[in-house]
């Protein structure tokens, strides 16, 4: 039997999977429900822009020219920004003459930019503050509950200035950036074999829990309807 567990781990060395116990293969064996992680196992951790959708009277070439001068010039990236930076591989000529950083609390960066104005990127309801309702509310809406990351595009009234008060004034939406999460190349396979196997696999996420259900469907998971809210139970 020892014999047998031993050559069995070397044969799960040989794929790349780490075997702390021999037992655990006879233990594995009888596994029927695998849970998981969303971030790092059904998807790579990165972000794409699936869909920039401009606003009103806004043209796309602007928004063209807008986003990639926000993406290309910030000097510390986050994951919008970088997929932004991916998105737009044309350079830019324009100049950044004042910032605000990214926060997790105020959900927004801004530039302003020589002769170009003023520019924020971040969550509609904390750009917008008391303006986002309406349909701009319902089509925002509507895409998260597609599991889309929503971002508004926005021109501010006012100069930013780098370390300055930099409140965020009147602003007007020119377009919704719409992300998502890049599903992993071998998610849709390893799912598929844990699915012929009967095992069923359960995504344990800290995301929105529509968010995930999306992210699954385009993984390939079966049941991903069924997502659940556990904050609710």
């Amino acid at each position: 039997t020892s014999v047998a567990f031993a050559v069995g781990v070397v044969r799960l060395a040989g794929r790349r999977c780490l075997v702390q116990e021999l037992p655990a293969i006879e233990v594995l064996a009888r596994v029927d429900v695998r849970c998981a992680d969303k971030t790092g196992t059904i998807t790579e951790g990165s972000l794409a822009v699936a869909e920039v959708q401009t606003l009103d009277d806004a043209e796309q070439d602007d928004v063209e020219a807008e986003l990639p001068a926000l993406a290309h010039l910030d000097p510390d990236p986050k994951a919008t920004y970088r997929a932004l930076d991916a998105h737009y591989r044309q350079p830019t000529t324009w100049q950044v003459t004042g910032r605000v950083p990214f926060s997790s609390a105020r959900k927004w960066s801004a530039m302003t930019f020589a002769d170009h104005g003023s520019w924020v990127l971040g969550a509609p309801e904390n750009v917008m503050a008391d303006s986002y309702a309406g349909a701009l509310r319902e089509q925002v809406e509507a895409h998260a509950g597609e599991g889309r990351r929503v971002l508004v595009l926005a021109r501010a009234a006012g100069p930013f200035r780098d370390g300055g008060d930099n409140t965020l004034g009147a602003v007007r939406p020119r377009a919704l950036v719409l992300l998502e999460d890049v599903v992993r190349a071998d998610a849709p396979d390893t799912l598929a074999y844990f699915a012929a196997q009967g095992v069923t696999v359960k995504v344990i996420s800290g995301d929105n829990n529509v968010t995930v259900g999306a992210v699954a469907r385009r993984a390939g998971l079966a049941g991903w309807r069924d997502n659940i809210n556990a904050t609710t139970m």
